[in-house]
């Protein structure tokens, strides 16, 4: 659940002494009766997984703390003579459910086999983020309970922190962690960043060398928020760019870290791979009025006209979000602007050249096939507008966070987001000018981390109290990943914390996605449109909804837990794809890799990340409602 902790489930307010659980699953807190009525479809599927079961025996009515069917984990029983009397109605399903997971490894496997071979990006540069921020740390969620008033050596307030966030994309996560650090937090945070895509940690490193070195620059927080999302830039915003090229492209990796403070550092041999990235943004003609510009507005609409799969999400998306917004939408749709209301446009003549890059095709999720061919450095590439379609700044930022920056009368949905954005900018360069943090940005393949620690990055730490995979999981296995991961977790820290993230999971069984001819029998459906209707305020038929909306309301686990036994399948050494004899581990199995332990969502909240967001409370924002989080420790 994505409520900070406690907070009432429905409206978030902070609960006092009066808190009403949920009668049912007694997880779920409320405020008041009313928040618990107004939730009940939206948390339905969530209590159906936590709430005591009913033996699955017919005419058996035993509730209560039962044993589930280890083969679907879709069925539980009190004893095993009720299992066995119930064995001729369930076993068909049983073993259907056996030949999904089967089916589904062979695919995985070819997927995971393909993306580790290969070392490579298989996409676009994600100079724009595809999920909500994630605090990487939420200390009040896990190691602080609230408790310590006094100072003591124990108060995690005070202690230092160390967090690895491997496929870390843009550096997003890294500022909301920073400002969700609590008021009286006076530690210290280590953070490592490590992706395989030299050309976003090209665009980090630069992000953080301005925000350190032009810490006092005035509206450097604006200007920063400008360059992160907008097609064009002024001309005082294009020459500082050019003029902090110059001196990345010419300046050594201890000149680096001593320039920004202590803040940044990178070793030497990944920053000449850096080093392409910023040469190639220098040397663009980026004047708009110059004919040998870069045009990056050309390039731009290019891209969303030739992109068929993109204008329908462009209209499904357009469905959703507030009418007000509608226009506005349209605006960054022609555009890629991204400023404040009142701006002067006509003072953009600069094309932006951080939004270039290396651009190749998407692959299908299911195959994985590397598209790079022979290119394996920024400079094989021409450089060319590069960001995906589907991402946009509304998908990036959490439209709830953004409400204090809102007003009654602006109608522009940029508006609060960039002064969202931009806060958060100005919060994060007060914590680096605090001598209080120190960012590591580690180039590689996150499946050799662990060794280039050893040889590249001596004095830095190897023990994470917490390790963010973001969707690695997706392309290389959990298995794989945890193996790799384990041995950079924090072993004195009982709290230390490994996230595995699940985007994908669904294209696997799209049995998962709910139709739009589901459930009409039993009224399920009228429940869930009515319940949609009233969480997003707006007017929609089971004809004209969108796809994902409904998804928040029908409780998919099943298929979720049989795709995480298709992974543990498709990563054991010994699967063969074409084998009919091999055995199909269970659940069981999937929750322990060597020394950690899978935290069972299905019996509690996570501590850090939240295994699941509420889908429909965001209407702006371009979640499908189908991501999930697991968290792994070492008990």
């Amino acid at each position: 659940m994505d409520v900070p902790h406690r907070h009432c489930w429905r409206c978030e307010k902070s609960l006092s002494e009066t808190i009403v659980p949920c009668k049912m699953c007694n997880i779920a807190k409320y405020c008041c009766p009313k928040c618990d009525a107004d939730d009940k479809y939206r948390h339905k599927p969530e209590c159906e997984v936590w709430r005591p079961k009913t033996c699955g025996n017919v005419g058996c009515t035993t509730t209560g703390v039962l044993k589930e069917c280890s083969g679907c984990n879709d069925a539980w029983f009190c004893s095993t003579a009720c299992q066995q009397q119930n064995w001729s109605l369930h076993k068909d399903v049983c073993r259907q459910q056996k030949t999904h997971i089967k089916n589904g490894a062979q695919l995985l496997h070819t997927k995971f086999q393909t993306f580790i071979s290969s070392s490579r990006p298989l996409d676009m540069p994600y100079y724009f983020g595809n999920s909500l921020p994630i605090d990487m740390l939420n200390l009040e969620g896990n190691e602080w309970d609230g408790s310590c008033d006094q100072p003591s050596d124990m108060d995690p307030l005070l202690k230092n922190y160390s967090i690895l966030s491997v496929g870390c994309g843009n550096i997003r996560n890294v500022l909301y962690t920073v400002v969700s650090l609590p008021d009286k937090f006076t530690g210290k945070l280590d953070i490592t960043l490590n992706d395989l895509d030299p050309f976003v940690l090209a665009r980090n490193v630069l992000f953080l060398y301005l925000m350190t070195v032009y810490a006092s620059m005035d509206n450097i927080a604006l200007t920063l928020t400008t360059l992160w999302y907008s097609l064009h830039l002024t001309e005082s915003q294009y020459n500082l760019i050019i003029a902090s090229l110059k001196v990345l492209t010419s300046i050594s990796s201890e000149s680096l870290e001593s320039a920004t403070g202590g803040v940044v550092r990178v070793s030497e041999s990944d920053l000449r791979i850096l080093l392409e990235v910023w040469q190639n943004w220098m040397d663009m003609n980026c004047e708009r009025a110059n004919p040998e510009s870069i045009n990056l507005r050309q390039q731009r609409n290019k891209m969303f006209t030739e992109d068929i799969i993109s204008a329908e999400g462009i209209r499904v998306y357009k469905q959703q979000i507030p009418k007000i917004y509608q226009k506005s939408v349209d605006d960054w749709i022609q555009n890629g602007v991204f400023v404040p209301t009142g701006f002067d446009r006509r003072t953009l003549t600069y094309d932006n050249p951080t939004l270039t890059g290396r651009k190749i095709g998407k692959s299908p999720w299911h195959i994985g096939e590397a598209l790079l061919g022979d290119c394996k450095r920024p400079s094989d590439f021409t450089f060319v507008y590069c960001i995906p379609t589907d991402l946009w700044p509304f998908g990036a930022w959490d439209v709830l966070q953004t409400k204090d920056f809102q007003t009654s009368t602006s109608k522009h949905l940029i508006d609060p987001f960039y002064r969202y954005i931009a806060s958060c900018i100005n919060e994060t360069i007060q914590f680096f000018l605090s001598n209080r943090i120190r960012i590591t940005l580690i180039n590689c393949d996150c499946l050799k981390l662990s060794d280039k620690l050893q040889t590249n990055h001596v004095n830095m730490s190897k023990s994470f109290d917490r390790i963010f995979t973001s969707n690695v999981a997706d392309y290389v296995g959990t298995r794989t990943l945890l193996q790799a991961m384990e041995p950079l977790l924090n072993v004195d820290n009982k709290y230390a914390t490994m996230i595995t993230q699940y985007w994908n999971w669904y294209g696997l069984f799209p049995e998962s996605l709910v139709d739009h001819e589901t459930h009409v029998k039993d009224g399920t459906n009228a429940t869930c449109l009515e319940s949609a209707q009233k969480d997003t305020k707006q007017k929609f038929t089971m004809a004209t909804a969108p796809r994902f909306w409904v998804q928040e309301y029908f409780n998919n686990t099943k298929w979720f837990l049989m795709y995480l036994r298709s992974d543990l399948l498709a990563c054991t050494s010994e699967f063969s794809p074409n084998s009919t004899l091999v055995k199909v581990p269970s659940l069981q199995e999937f929750k322990s890799v060597g020394n950690l332990k899978m935290r069972d969502f299905r019996h509690e909240v996570n501590r850090v990340a939240p295994f699941r967001y509420r889908r429909n409370i965001r209407p702006v924002n371009m979640l499908r409602g189908m991501s999930r989080m697991i968290e792994w420790y070492i008990p």
